[in-house]
């Protein structure tokens, strides 16, 4: 799979499913693609003059990059960082010296906690960072998407398994509108077709119903 096969995805599709002024929770189990979908993401509101800060704290940019179009829209560009352990404080800093529309963070599971404190369990601390992701986001009217890996269980839309039995941490409330799930029936079966790309879908989350939108390959 290569950086073009989501170049043309629907940038009103994603402007509504990653709206301003909230964190969105971009979740799916590993080896899913959520990296290669984040990075596309990041592409498709460069095209359309948002500017973009990516910060990847699992590959180095040289990994990175291979992701990204190198079409961008005039002189708007997206900004990668490859900064490891990165804190609420980091996030500040950089909306502060630099006006960012959107920013992505990929994984905010291996952000460190804003502030040291003895005995706090890390699902506390990851609850923290994702309330502070959203308090900032509301703030500065800005899109702060979170990618986040889900353990393994299986998140198809269905009422057998639900974002909160994964990300239990987090009440159903803040979850809801929040979690887009990124779902791919080959990856549970293990029969991927290369030669006839298989759709992924985008599980959202309201109360207790869910809405599947499906992205075709291009």
């Amino acid at each position: 799979m290569d950086c073009s096969d989501y170049t043309r995805l629907d940038y009103k599709t994603i402007n509504e499913f990653f709206p301003k002024g909230q964190v969105s929770i971009l979740a799916a189990r590993p080896a899913m693609g959520k990296t290669m979908f984040a990075s596309q993401i990041a592409n498709q509101f460069c095209r359309h003059g948002e500017n973009t800060l990516f910060f990847s704290l699992e590959f180095d940019y040289k990994d990175i990059i291979n992701h990204f179009d190198p079409v961008g829209n005039g002189n708007v560009k997206c900004c990668i960082v490859d900064i490891p352990g990165i804190t609420i404080e980091d996030i500040q800093l950089a909306i502060k010296k630099r006006y960012f529309n959107v920013i992505i963070i990929d994984y905010v599971g291996l952000m460190n906690s804003i502030r040291v404190i003895e005995g706090l369990e890390r699902h506390d601390e990851l609850r923290e960072i994702w309330m502070s992701l959203d308090k900032i986001a509301k703030e500065n009217d800005i899109r702060i998407i979170g990618v986040s890996q889900l353990p393994g269980i299986r998140i198809d839309g269905s009422e057998n398994a639900l974002p909160d039995d994964c990300m239990s941490y987090l009440d159903r409330k803040f979850l809801t509108k929040r979690i887009k799930v990124l779902h791919r029936e080959s990856y549970y079966s293990g029969k991927s077709d290369k030669e006839d790309l298989e759709p992924f879908s985008i599980i959202e989350y309201v109360y207790d119903s869910s809405y599947t939108t499906t992205l075709r390959y291009i």
